[in-house]
């Protein structure tokens, strides 16, 4: 139990780095091309009260690159927030299972299974499980499950196909099933690619050089 406890801590722990390290690389790297652009390309604005009107014209005639790179720094930086989110959640992942400590949310799932299995409008989600998938996810935000843990069994589930699974079966075990599905995507599940996060970068640093060309 102890070790569990560990394993988790640090995995929580190296999650939040990971996150906290991507997400300062995306907005320094877009808060230094966004500052060099504008300074560079400051004297298309005019002026005046119109001069961030009269930037984005300017740029919008004679440089798209640092239209891109001063106007899109919002966009990019959003791009960032959300690569890292999933690169965290899949690490933290990976981790969980590389420290043997898969079945603590194998227990969870279970257990949330196992208490919608139980309530009285089963019979509901018989002919809908699109609705028994999404009343997991709301189960699994009620409960007070550590966020991380929350954020990685929502990721999880929300990949769980139960096409063929057959509700009416008077002998399924639903609360397994699900379990067992969910085991298989946490095993399959191959250490996460930080690959898309630096393909934004090097698309983002090839339109600041040529926003510096047309400066």
């Amino acid at each position: 139990m102890k070790n569990t406890v560990k394993s988790i801590t640090y995995i929580g722990g190296k999650s939040f780095l990971k996150w906290i390290t991507l997400i300062t690389i995306g907005f320094v790297i877009t808060a230094l091309f966004f500052i060099v652009a504008l300074y560079m390309n400051i004297g298309r604005s005019g002026g005046g009260h119109g001069s961030i009107y009269g930037l984005f014209i300017g740029l919008l005639i004679g440089n798209i690159p640092g239209l891109v790179i001063i106007f899109g720094a919002p966009i990019f930086f959003g791009i960032y927030i959300a690569f890292a989110n999933k690169i965290t959640i899949q690490n933290a992942i990976h981790l969980f299972w590389e420290n043997n400590a898969g079945e603590v949310l194998l227990k969870k799932v279970r257990t949330l299974t196992s208490k919608i299995v139980d309530t009285k409008d089963w019979k509901t989600f018989v002919k809908d499980k699109k609705l028994f998938q999404k009343t997991l996810l709301q189960e699994n935000n009620n409960t007070d499950t550590p966020k991380l843990q929350k954020k990685i069994i929502n990721y999880i589930l929300k990949k769980v196909r139960l096409e063929d699974v057959d509700f009416k079966d008077p002998k399924l075990k639903i609360s397994e099933v699900i379990a067992d599905k969910f085991g298989n995507l946490i095993t399959e599940n191959i250490k996460p690619s930080l690959k898309p996060f630096w393909i934004v970068m090097l698309v983002q640093f090839l339109l600041f050089v040529l926003s510096l060309k047309y400066a």
